[in-house]
């Protein structure tokens, strides 16, 4: 399956069943992962991991004034001083839709009954600049807390300030942007199955699946790189033959 935008690589294995079983070209023993990143930053490519994470928080960075229009967000100084679970209480008897994340995002009204507001924000990203929409919107809200930002309350958003991410606000092109993240909006589900990396050299931008020889691809890799292929997005496999 997808022979055509596959590419395989030999590399030495130790005879070990330790997930950092492969020798990296300085001799290091390296993941599936730490290979792939190392391997292409040695040939001059830039290396963002991908995946869901990466992903989620750049749906709510995109949509924000959607996603939490008409809902009030804690701050992360509410949290984690105790007073979320008063706050959420008084909201709930007030009527008021509180807490870090709206509690219907992950039906499947959450899109329909803010179809208009997804879709103008949508098209709003198809032309906009991306890395200051994306840097502005983390500047604006950096005080409140959310599960689709953070992992726990104790995250930051300095996790963006990295060059890599920004790098990569900067170069990627906006319909290969704004088509992915609309596709979590309308079918939160979709989260899992991202491709692992994205990498770009100079006019060069991919996005990348990564597996072993023998790892199959799980029904949602599947489905996103058929959507890829389908947009005619760059989008291929890096297979690893372990020797």
């Amino acid at each position: 399956m997808f022979n055509d935008i596959t590419e395989i690589v030999d590399v030495n294995k130790l005879n070990s069943k330790k997930k950092a079983n492969l020798i990296d070209d300085d001799g290091s023993h390296v993941t599936t992962e730490e290979y792939f990143k190392n391997f292409h930053e040695r040939n001059g490519w830039k290396v963002l991991r991908g995946e869901v994470s990466l992903w989620e928080k750049l749906f709510c960075l995109s949509f924000w004034d959607v996603i939490f229009h008409n809902h009030t967000l804690p701050t992360k100084e509410q949290w984690e001083s105790g007073q979320y679970s008063e706050l959420a209480a008084k909201a709930f008897m007030e009527n008021i839709s509180f807490g870090d994340i709206p509690k219907d995002i992950y039906t499947d009204s959450f899109y329909l009954d803010k179809k208009d507001m997804f879709d103008n924000a949508y098209k709003d990203l198809l032309k906009t600049n991306i890395k200051n929409k994306i840097n502005e919107t983390i500047e604006t809200n950096r005080v409140y807390w959310t599960r689709l930002i953070y992992n726990h309350p104790s995250d930051s958003f300095e996790m963006f300030n990295n060059e890599i991410f920004q790098e990569f606000l900067e170069i990627v092109p906006n319909n290969i942007f704004a088509d992915t993240v609309r596709r979590l909006s309308i079918d939160q589900n979709m989260r899992a199955g991202t491709p692992d990396f994205i990498i770009w050299k100079e006019n060069d931008f991919q996005l990348v699946e990564v597996k072993r020889i023998n790892e199959q691809l799980r029904d949602n890799q599947i489905e996103w790189i058929n959507w890829f292929l389908e947009k005619n997005y760059p989008i291929k496999i890096f297979r690893i033959n372990p020797v």
